[in-house]
Order: C-alpha cells, then sequence, then structure tokens
C-alpha cells in the first residue's frame, strides 16, 4: 500500500509540470497574436484624429457652397427680374448646383458612407502592417502587388501610374519599409506618428493639421 501511494507521489510532479508547460504555452499563444489588437488601437486613436480632421475640412468645404448658395441668391434678386436673360439663367443653375451639393451633404446615409470613406484611407495608410494593397508593399518593384493589378484592372491608365511610383519609390532597393513605416519618412514624422497611435505609414509625405 505504502510503496504504490509512494509511486503516487513520484508521478505528480510530472504531472503539475506538464500542467504548468501548457499554461505558459497558452500564455505564449496569446502574446504572438497582437495583430487584430493593434489594428483596432490604431482605429482608435490615429483614426480618430484622421476623422475629427475630416469632420473640420468637410465642415470648412460645406461653409463655402453655403456662402456661394446665399451669394447666388442675392444676385438672382438683382439681376433676375420680369425678363430672363443669359446671365440669369447662369445664377439659377448655379443656385441649382449649390443647392443639390448642400443636399447631398445634409444626407445622413451620404455621411455615414464618407465617414466608411475616411475610415477605409486611414485604415489603409497608417494601421496596415506590411502596407498591404500599397505601393509600398514588398515585392518586385517593378511589379504592382497582385491586389492592386486586380482592384485596377479596368484602368490601364491608373496601373500605369502607380507601376511609375513604385519603381519611383523603391529605385534599387528590395524594400523600402522598416517596421512597416516607409524609410523616405522624416523619423520626427514616424514619431509623432507612432505617438498618435499609427502602426504604420504607407505614404511619401505626412500633413499634420493639428
Amino acid at each position: 500500500m505504502s510503496s504504490k501511494k509512494a509511486t503516487a507521489r513520484k508521478k505528480s510532479p510530472s504531472k503539475n509540470r506538464k500542467t504548468q508547460k501548457l499554461v505558459k504555452t497558452d500564455k505564449r499563444d496569446k502574446i504572438d497574436k497582437p495583430g487584430k489588437k493593434d489594428v483596432k488601437k490604431c482605429e482608435n486613436t490615429k483614426c480618430k484624429l484622421w476623422l475629427e480632421q475630416a469632420a473640420k475640412n468637410f465642415a470648412i468645404i460645406k461653409k463655402n457652397v453655403e456662402k456661394i448658395y446665399n451669394t447666388k441668391l442675392e444676385e438672382e434678386k438683382k439681376v433676375c427680374g420680369s425678363e430672363k436673360s443669359d446671365k440669369c439663367e447662369e445664377i439659377k443653375l448655379d443656385i441649382e448646383s449649390s443647392k443639390n451639393v448642400l443636399n447631398a451633404f445634409n444626407n445622413k446615409k451620404k455621411a455615414k458612407e464618407r465617414k466608411e470613406l475616411e475610415l477605409s484611407i486611414c485604415r489603409k495608410l497608417y494601421c496596415n502592417e506590411g502596407c498591404k494593397e500599397s505601393i509600398f508593399e514588398e515585392g518586385n518593384p517593378n511589379v504592382l502587388p497582385s491586389s492592386l493589378i486586380k482592384k485596377y484592372k479596368k484602368n490601364k491608365v491608373g496601373i500605369d501610374f502607380l507601376t511609375h511610383e513604385r519603381k519611383k519609390v523603391f529605385g534599387k532597393k528590395k524594400s523600402v519599409l522598416k517596421d512597416d513605416f516607409y524609410d523616405g519618412l522624416k523619423p520626427s514624422d514616424i514619431k509623432r506618428l507612432q505617438k498618435e497611435g499609427a502602426i504604420s505609414g504607407c505614404v511619401q509625405k505626412v500633413l499634420f493639421y493639428h
């Protein structure tokens, strides 16, 4: 009886070590898969700033269109009398055009689409590990990534332009990325982008508005 207990006691440390090993493996697996979390964090930081700036830019454009619309309404009162003229017709067309633009600006569905487009642009530039689907993606510098060829397959001018830009960016290099940031960017700009939450810099030049 005592012999069996001794055998059981000898086996237990081995069992514990296996359990510990499994636990360690699980922790390591979690650490090795940070990608999605990083992208989400980037969207919640860098892209939040991007969307805020896009909203400010849009507000300026909208204000300018409203100004044009109101100016044309005043012109209509002065120019358009009982008799129609070419100048009057031109003013009326401008009014109609401005009104259509403002209606589009105030459309909630289109506003949502604009926001999604801006978020998509931000993701591609600043939350894009490996700069996938861009001219900065690693590979043959003389050939566009297959994703871009597929995207612009019906636009030869677009493909030719992007191919030219890719060749110009790469030169004789095999890679133009350093830690997912274009190596032609200023170190100070990269540091600022990272501070804002960016995990990539798939751009040739960075413009800061804030």
